[in-house]
């Protein structure tokens, strides 16, 4: 065999395997951004979870006691007894709401379940508020209040995508490490065998950086995972087998 022609040879079957690595990426970045895309989901949607990371409010008095978790946009209260725990169903329970730009009203829907549920603008952006709740039941009546502070949601999100760009741009410079020492290694040897250890050398290069991108195009901003575990939290409010609801007492 010619040996002067061996090199161009295999620098010939190392751009093939080059062409091909970067098809791989290509198909795969094109599939995962279709059925990946921004805002798209990637499973069913979860029950709504109301746990102890949830935004709430809670006050009491002699009379009654209350406690306001909001999720979506959307204040669930729950309001009993305070001495009993007692629910109180059937009540009219009027919300306050001050915010920067001024004062929001309106009344809690009851529901089936014995809770009542607000829905309001203000709940859906990150501020600290103050909020009153006059209750109405029967022949009792009372005021309660309390603060309410609403995190920005996207803060934890951009946190928890924080270091992707490094694994990304990690993996990007792996592969390219790896076809630069496959180059090296077909230019300084003429064996055989390292055609085959290129193809290797090559074929998990690509596998990384597909691998990457899919990854990428998958948990972008905006994406659902999938189904989430529900929120467990001892100090949750809890509706007991004799139609009670706990509400913990404020510490």
């Amino acid at each position: 065999m010619n040996t002067f022609n061996l090199v161009p040879n295999r620098a010939l079957a190392l751009m093939k395997n080059a062409v091909a690595a970067i098809i791989v990426i290509a198909i795969m970045a094109f599939v995962t951004t279709v059925f990946a895309g921004e805002g798209h989901d990637h499973g069913d949607a979860a029950p709504v979870a109301t746990g102890a990371g949830s935004p709430r409010v809670s006050s009491h008095s002699d009379l009654f006691e209350l406690v306001g978790i909001v999720d979506a946009g959307a204040m669930t209260i729950y309001l009993d007894r305070y001495a009993t725990n007692e629910p109180v169903t059937g009540a009219k329970v009027e919300v306050e709401v001050g915010t920067a730009s001024g004062v929001a009203k309106g009344v809690a829907t009851p529901q089936a379940d014995g809770t009542y549920r607000f829905e309001h603008a203000v709940f859906k952006e990150a501020a600290t508020l103050s909020i009153s709740f006059t209750v109405v039941a029967g022949a009792d009546s009372d005021l309660l209040a309390g603060d309410l502070t609403l995190p920005d949601p996207r803060a934890a999100h951009d946190d928890d995508h924080a270091t992707r760009p490094w694994l990304r741009w990690t993996a990007y410079a792996a592969g390219a490490l790896t076809l630069l020492a496959v180059a090296a290694v077909l230019v300084r040897r003429q064996r055989r065998s390292d055609n085959k250890l290129a193809t290797y050398l090559v074929a998990a290069a690509a596998l990384s950086m597909s691998a990457t991108a899919s990854f990428d195009a998958q948990s972008g901003e905006g994406h659902d995972h999938g189904d989430a575990a529900p929120a467990a939290s001892g100090n949750s409010p809890k509706r007991q087998a004799d139609g009670s609801v706990f509400l913990p007492k404020p510490s």
